[in-house]
């Protein structure tokens, strides 16, 4: 740190040394920056703020159905942008202001035109916030401002009027002319999307109407839950086959139990010469045949008795029958079986109903097995069918609903006047420039005067070394240094050194107090410099 030090300490005696032309050098840049500074003119900017609700204008022409916006308010911006500075207009506002005078050729025209627009800026400030826009609209509206800057403020002035004059004017004629355009385009278009929504309502009916059966069923069903409907109803099917034919044969077995169990019975008086057999023989004939009158062969009571009536038969041919002495005795079933054989007959019934069904259903499957292939592509066609309907249904509503709004929204235009469009800052003529900045631009040239003038002064000890302290003179050489000699100035020289650094101090002196004269003459308020400067003195007092 102490080495950092000295250095700093030699250089401070080499600038030191060569101090007036430091001073000089200094000196000579703020003349010639502060005398260039008061060439250079000021700038004068003239701006206008106008209230346009884009939102209510334009943005009807850009929004669907559902109220999605397709319109931005940097859209809205760059087309104003656009509409307004085009090279008609710039020229016409180059004729209003007087500017024409100074064009002497078709090339200077081209340059002032290319200038103009791009120093004319129209640009979108913030959402609108006064109440009158926010009662009409959720949304605010926009403010957009005009600006120009130049050096003569009465022609910014008048080109901001020009400019302002020409964006009252063309966005008028914008809006009329964007909803009439808009309407018309649009009339056309649902024009054409009604043939075409008429075209695909018809394509779809026809394809309904040429492929009844695979489309859809009798109770509107498709394909595949014609398929899956069917072989629910098979499987159901099967299993009331299966519940009837069980049931069925526990009625069998019921029956057969009911007719194994007999008891005699006596059946009339006995005939001249007649056995028992014969007599239980004549019974058993006599109720067979009562029986063959209501059941078939295969029913249990008539098989049941034709065995019974072979057993007796048989009997007799045996000799084992004895005379008869009484009434013939015949053997019938203990229970009665109607009742079980009524249910029998049911099931019976229910089984072959559920085999006819059962039949039914695998033949309507096998029916619609080939139509397996030919049903997607038919699905598919469909649904590509109504795909296309529904794009078109639904576009064709979209388009009628920004006709209707734009009607209404023209409606609006011409019972609202002008409350879209509103001055809200006219513009004035400026009393203070907004360029250059001239106090930065005084304090910049006078530091960079210290510099070089420093940088200067630096530059020339460098040119001439000489050894200031004894610690440099050891350190250059090598050598050590014993001690210095103290110079004897006489009573001339040291007054003329005195004289000469009150001479420079009262220079310096003076170049400040110039630094703060063209700081008052631009207008710069140095109060606040001041009270800066002093009040570490007074702090320093108290």
């Amino acid at each position: 740190m102490r080495e950092q030090f000295e250095q700093l300490r030699m250089h401070l005696w080499m600038v030191l040394h060569h101090r007036w032309t430091a001073l000089g050098a200094a000196v000579l840049v703020c003349a010639i920056g502060w005398a260039g500074l008061e060439t250079v003119k000021d700038r004068y900017q003239v701006d206008a703020k106008v209230y346009l609700d884009t939102k209510a204008a334009l943005q009807p022409l850009f929004q669907g159905p559902n109220g999605a916006q397709t319109w931005s308010p940097q859209q809205s911006a760059l087309l104003i942008k656009r509409t307004l500075l085009t090279r008609e207009n710039i020229e016409r506002v180059i004729n209003e202001t007087g500017l024409r005078a100074k064009v002497k050729s078709p090339e200077d025209l081209d340059k002032m035109v290319m200038s103009l627009a791009e120093r004319i800026r129209v640009k979108r400030l913030m959402p609108a916030v006064d109440e009158e826009a926010n009662s009409r609209n959720d949304t605010p509206a926009d403010i957009y401002a005009i600006s120009f800057e130049h050096t003569d403020r009465e022609l910014a002035l008048n080109v901001v009027k020009s400019v302002l004059d020409l964006f009252v004017e063309r966005f008028s004629y914008l809006t009329e002319t964007s909803t009439k355009e808009a309407a018309a385009f649009l009339d056309k278009e649902i024009a054409a999307y009604a043939r075409n929504l008429g075209e695909a309502e018809e394509r779809l009916k026809q394809f309904k109407l040429d492929n009844p059966g695979v489309l859809l069923g009798a109770n509107g069903q498709s394909y595949s839950q014609r398929v899956e409907a069917l072989q629910s109803e098979l499987e159901a099917a099967k299993i009331s086959l299966r519940e009837a034919e069980f049931r069925a044969a526990a009625l069998r077995v019921q029956i057969q139990n009911m007719a194994a169990s007999r008891v005699p019975v006596s059946v009339g008086g006995a005939a001249p010469g007649q056995t028992a057999l014969d007599q239980q023989i004549a019974a058993a004939e006599s109720r067979l045949s009562e029986l063959l009158l209501n059941y078939t062969e295969q029913h249990p009571d008539v098989i049941g008795l034709r065995r019974q009536l072979a057993e007796m038969k048989e009997q007799k041919k045996k000799g084992l029958d004895v005379p008869a002495t009484g009434a013939p005795v015949v053997f019938a079933p203990a229970t009665d079986t109607s009742g079980a054989r009524l249910l029998l007959t049911e099931a019976e019934a229910r089984a072959a109903a559920m085999k006819e069904q059962i039949a039914l259903k695998e033949q309507q499957l096998l029916n619609l097995k080939p139509l397996a292939e030919t049903v997607p592509k038919v699905e598919a066609e469909l649904a590509r069918l109504n795909r296309d309907y529904e794009v078109i249904k639904a576009t064709y509503a979209e388009l009628v609903h920004r006709r209707e709004t734009i009607s209404l929204s023209a409606g609006a235009q011409s019972a609202g006047g002008d409350s879209m469009f509103k001055v809200i800052e006219a513009p004035r003529l400026p009393l203070v420039p907004v360029g250059p900045q001239r106090e930065l631009l005084t304090t910049a040239v006078f530091l960079a005067a210290l510099a070089l003038g420093t940088g200067l002064g630096w530059m020339r000890a460098q040119s001439r070394p000489t050894f200031y302290t004894r610690n440099q003179l050891a350190a250059v050489s090598g050598i050590p240094v014993l001690g210095a000699i103290t110079m004897n100035w006489s009573v001339m020289e040291v007054a003329r050194r005195q004289f000469g650094m009150l001479l420079f101090g009262l220079v310096v002196l003076a170049l400040l107090g110039a630094y703060v004269g063209v700081l008052m003459h631009n207008g710069y308020d140095i109060k606040p410099l001041i009270k800066t400067i002093v009040e570490p003195f007074r702090m320093i007092q108290a």
